[in-house]
């Protein structure tokens, strides 16, 4: 794919008219359609604002190959960053929940609640605490 097909596909996916892709780079619509048409090629400062403006390399543009939009990158990256979030949660619930559930034991002995009582409230601390930490140990692998 030739730098003439770059320039115009990156205009068009970025929504522009050959007009407003000019007056960003202060020339003429004109211009823009040499360009596209491989009538002529782009100055080399008006090849550096032209990778400014879509977010790419000077190599991605002046290189025969198909470009890599670093949208997707950043879809990572958001992804990432929300799985980490999610990783701190289930950490937090699991550290929380545990010595909520070791917390209560002396109230409860306090309280005189039966130890059948005892039991299962410890045993449900036990269960969440194992619960969130397995969710935890999965998120932290994606």
């Amino acid at each position: 794919m030739g730098i003439n097909n770059k320039i115009y596909e990156l205009r068009k996916k970025a929504g522009m008219s050959q007009e407003e892709l000019g007056f960003k780079l202060n020339v003429t619509r004109q211009t823009v359609s040499k360009w596209e048409t491989g009538q002529s090629l782009p100055e080399i400062d008006k090849v550096n604002t032209l990778c400014d403006l879509f977010e790419i390399s000077t190599d991605d543009l002046l290189r025969d190959q198909p470009i890599e939009c670093k949208k997707t990158n950043e879809h990572d990256d958001s992804e990432k960053i929300e799985n980490k979030r999610k990783n701190i949660s289930f950490l937090t619930l699991t550290v929380f929940t545990f010595f909520l559930t070791i917390l209560l034991i002396p109230i409860m002995n306090e309280l005189n609640i039966s130890k059948n009582i005892e039991a299962v409230i410890v045993g449900l601390g036990i269960l969440f605490s194992a619960y969130f930490l397995v969710s935890y140990l999965k998120n932290r692998k994606k």
